[in-house]
């Protein structure tokens, strides 16, 4: 597994184990952060031309606190982390 960071130091990228080829040109997550460093969506890390192949997990919507309230794609409770297609974890509650 590999994991790379921004320039705070936030989670930016996590290459899985188990993607297609040695390279780490695919079977990643790219974590996106809002202006005040939320967490805005988790996509796909290989772009398209400058789009996402996929977007797996979107916040349409936060509380004052920052809290998601409303979201697109992906759900999990409190109990259970948020999981990849391939079972890793990518967000704990």
């Amino acid at each position: 597994m590999r994991t790379t960071y921004d320039q705070h130091g936030r989670v930016f990228q996590t290459f899985d184990a188990s993607r297609e080829s040695a390279s780490y040109a695919d079977g990643g997550v790219r974590r996106v952060y809002n202006s005040r460093g939320h967490l805005l969506k988790l996509q796909d890390a290989v772009l398209s031309g400058s789009n996402p192949r996929t977007v797996y997990w979107e916040a349409l919507e936060a509380d004052a606190s920052g809290r998601v309230v409303r979201l697109r794609g992906w759900t999990a409770s409190r109990q259970k982390p948020l999981r990849t297609p391939c079972g890793k974890a990518v967000v704990n509650w």
